[in-house]
This record gives structure tokens, C-alpha cells and sequence, in this order.
């Protein structure tokens, strides 16, 4: 999203050699603001004509547009100085040491467009009167401090197009008001402590919404049905939550679905047999759901047609029961499968050494088949063609909010794996003799029980 305006700042700054001096109220405030950071690393007094200082943009007219200061390590309280910036559009300081509370001047800045302070140590609530920026439609301020409650008028914003408040403190109910800004594409709160009842939410005005994530608050409720009318979703991530219920057959009127993220779900069967259907979904992860209940193994579950196109699939901290199912070796285009957390029994299939596309897998238990080392994915190298749109639509992280663990974000970055740890596995390793991939990541460490492999751990 920090780079979406990157073609105007580039086209700007071609052209900023020759438009008119910076007006001097600006050229005053600017200067101002350079007095609340710990040092002046931009050299901004160098120059009479604030336009042409290191990450301004001016109009021809000589007003300041654009002020780009990304990654500039300023440590004091980004309070005063800016509100007095009359054309202001576009504000970007991400990645600093910036604290205190947000400048309560910014909302004087009514042309801002982008206001975008990610990766900071702001503190404080978003104030009420952020509603007087009436055309932000980018508003940044992922991994702050950021506490209190969101405005109960957010809906004011009604150009807002892209909300980014995930690794926060936030508390309290998303606002009623928020589905009235129907402009929104991506709305992302992950890791606050939000909550409210989801389902009370009316997602139908959102036409244009293609992502929302809400992965580790405390909302309640059942999953909105209103969510289905908003079809230009790509991705639903709404895990580690206490929301209940049950997939609707509505859902597969999100053709462009490649990502769903869900925990509380019952029924195994029941929301399988609907998601199969979702031609577009890639990523499917339902951990922390069917609590107990039996994996099915009637490979007549999954049809051939049935998840046609899935390529990551978790299933973490589910504990079901039973044996690996039949119906894995239709998913031929599985390249991660994650089935730590669950109390499988009975050995390991040796059809999952015939999927074509998988290289990263995590198991839960059963004797290891030396099938498994043949898989082509860890053989070979991925082709061109292979890696040609894996791009995942939502991050993957751990769940520990304070020093969360990023995956990548295309899946031919992951590194090949088998993952051996948290399980009842027994039996042997293959050996090197035996045909193993040893360019491949074991991880075996962290047993459930005590070790039962007969070989010595490859290196």
C-alpha cells in the first residue's frame, strides 16, 4: 500500500525544477516540524525554496503536495508543524522511531489523501476529528501503540479506500458507521483487541471490498451472511477469534475467493463439501475448528473437480481423530499441507509422495513412508510456469503479536520442509541410500513421545 503513489512522486519530482518558490506560511510550518525530531537529517535549510528539500513534492503553483520521509530513524514526538500544509495530499513516515501521540494538526491537513505512520511507537486513539479529512482514502498506522476505541463517525470517510490499523491495542467495537464507507477495498485490524458482535455488521454496501482481516481479536457472532454480497473478495481472514458457525453455500458467489482463513467451524464434512467448490481459493486455513470430530476418509468426499486449484492447506490444532484420508491425493496441486495439532493414527499414506506440486508438508503422526522423499516438489526446482501467480493475497505470520514470525508472501519462497515435531510418529528416517532429499528442511525436534526412528538424523 506505501508504494501505490511511488509513478507520483517520481513524475513530481521530474517536474519540481521548475515550478514557483514554496509559499513561506508552508516553508515556516515545515521548518517548525523539523524542530520535534531528535536531529535534521534532511538538510531542509540548505534551500530558500522548501521544494526543492530532500522528500517534498510541490504543485506548480508551489504549494507542498507530497512529503515522503520513510525509514529516517526520528525519535522525538511527527506534534506540530503540518497543519498549516493547506495542499498536503500525501504524507509518508513509516518505519521511524516516531512517538507520542499522533500531531493533533495533521487533521487541519483536509486535502490529505494518504496519511500512512506504519511501523512506529505512536501511542493514543484516533482522534474524532480525523473525520475532517474528508478525502484521505489511504490511512496507515499498522504496528503502532495505538489504544482506545475507533471514532464512532468513521463513516464520514466516505473515500477511504484502504484501512491499515493491524499490531495495535484498539479495543471496543468496530463502528456501525464503518459499512457506510462504501469506497473501501482493504480493511485490516488483525492483532487488537477489538470485539463486538460480527454478525450485527451490514458488509452488502461494500461492492468494492476485495480484503478483510481480522485474524486475532475478540469479535463474537456468527460469520455475516452480508459478507457474500461483497463480490470482490479475495481474501476472508477472521481466525482466532470467537466467531461461530457455519460456511453458507452463499459463498461461492465470491468467484474471485482465493484466500479464507476460519476457526470455530463444525460439521468437517459439511463446510468441505462447499469450499470444494470455490474454483478460485488457494489458501485454505481452518485451524482451531472441528474440535475432536473424525476426519472423513471416503475419498468420495473430494471429487476430482474438488479444490482444483488449492495450493496451501492448514489444518492446525483441529485434534481430529482417525486415519490420513483418501480423498488428500486428489489435491494435485497441494504444495504446503500443515496437519500438526491433530491425533491422527495409523501410518502415513505413501500417495502424498505422488503429488506433484507439494514440497512443504507438517505431519502429525504415523510410521514416515520413504515415498515421502521422492515427492517432486523437493526434487526439483519449481518451473517458470509453477511460480507464475502464487502470490499469497494476505501475509502469513505466527500468531505471537509481540514478535510475530513472517512467511513469505509467494509460495515459492518457502523453503522445502518436512516437518516432523509435535507428533506420535514412529518407525525410521530413510537413509541417504534410500533416496532422501537432503537439500530439504527436517524439522524433528519437540516430540510428543519418546523417539522411535532407527536412523540418524539426516544432515
Amino acid at each position: 500500500m506505501a508504494h501505490i503513489f511511488l509513478p507520483i512522486l517520481l513524475f513530481s519530482s521530474i517536474i519540481s525544477t521548475n515550478i514557483h518558490a514554496c509559499n513561506q506560511i508552508e516553508r515556516n510550518s515545515l521548518l517548525s516540524f523539523t524542530l520535534t525530531l531528535s536531529s535534521s537529517p534532511l538538510n531542509w535549510t540548505s534551500s530558500v525554496n522548501c521544494c526543492q528539500w530532500k522528500g517534498m513534492t510541490c504543485n506548480q503553483d508551489g504549494w507542498v503536495t507530497h512529503l515522503h520521509l520513510p525509514s529516517r530513524k526520528s525519535s522525538k514526538d511527527i506534534s506540530r508543524g503540518l497543519g498549516e500544509c493547506s495542499e498536503l495530499r500525501i504524507f509518508r513516515a513509516s518505519h521511524n522511531n516516531l512517538s507520542g501521540f499522533l500531531p493533533e494538526d495533521i487533521y487541519n491537513a483536509t486535502k490529505l489523501e494518504e496519511l500512512a505512520l506504519a511501523l512506529n511507537s505512536l501511542i493514543g486513539a484516533v482522534s474524532d476529528r480525523i473525520v475532517n479529512l474528508t478525502n484521505l482514502a489511504i490511512l496507515d498506522l499498522y504496528y503502532n501503540q495505538l489504544s482506545g476505541v475507533l471514532p464512532l463517525n468513521f463513516g464520514k470517510l466516505s473515500k477511504l479506500k484502504q484501512l491499515n490499523l493491524d499490531f495495535n491495542h484498539l479495543e471496543g467495537a468496530l463502528p456501525p458507521s464503518l459499512m457506510n464507507c462504501t469506497n473501501l477495498i482493504e480493511i485490516h485490524l488483525a492483532f487488537n483487541n477489538l470485539e463486538g458482535d460480527i454478525s450485527t455488521l451490514n458488509f452488502s454496501k461494500l461492492s468494492e471490498l476485495s480484503k478483510i482481516d481480522l485474524m486475532t481479536n475478540e469479535f463474537t457472532g456468527i460469520l455475516p451472511i452480508s459478507l457474500y454480497s461483497c463480490r470482490s473478495l479475495k481474501a476472508i481472514r477472521f481466525i482466532e477469534n470467537y466467531i461461530e458457525g457455519q460456511i453458507q453455500v452463499e459463498i461461492l458467489s465470491l468467484k474471485s475467493l482465493s484466500l479464507l482463513s476460519l476457526s470455530g467451524l463444525t460439521n468437517f464434512t459439511g463446510p468441505m463439501k462447499i469450499l470444494m467448490r470455490c474454483k478460485s481459493l488457494r489458501t485454505l486455513i481452518l485451524s482451531y475448528s472441528f474440535k475432536g470430530e473424525e476426519m472423513p476418509a471416503d475419498s468420495g468426499m473430494v471429487d476430482f473437480d474438488g479444490f482444483q486449484n488449492l495450493r496451501y492447506l492448514t489444518l492446525y490444532h483441529c485434534e481430529l481423530t482417525g486415519q490420513m484420508p483418501l480423498w488428500l491425493s486428489k489435491l494435485k496441486n497441494l504444495e504446503i499441507l500443515s496437519l500438526k495439532g491433530n491425533r491422527i493414527t495409523g501410518p502415513i499414506p505413501s500417495y502424498l509422495g505422488t503429488l506433484p506440486k507439494l514440497f512443504c508438508i507438517s505431519l502429525a503422526s504415523g510410521e514416515f513412508p520413504k515415498e515421502l522423499c521422492g515427492l517432486p516438489g523437493l526434487v526439483h526446482e519449481p518451473t517458470a510456469a509453477q511460480v507464475v501467480d502464487d502470490y499469497l493475497e494476505l501475509p502469513i505470520f505466527t500468531a505471537a503479536a509481540q514478535n510475530p514470525i513472517f512467511y513469505p508472501r509467494r509460495l515459492s519462497n518457502f523453503a522445502p520442509t518436512i516437518d516432523l515435531s509435535l507428533n506420535h510418529i514412529n518407525g525410521r528416517i530413510p537413509l541417504r541410500s534410500e533416496k532422501c532429499v537432503f537439500s530439504t528442511s527436517w524439522i524433528l525436534a519437540s516430540t510428543t513421545s519418546p523417539a522411535t526412528f532407527q536412523a540418524k538424523y539426516p544432515t
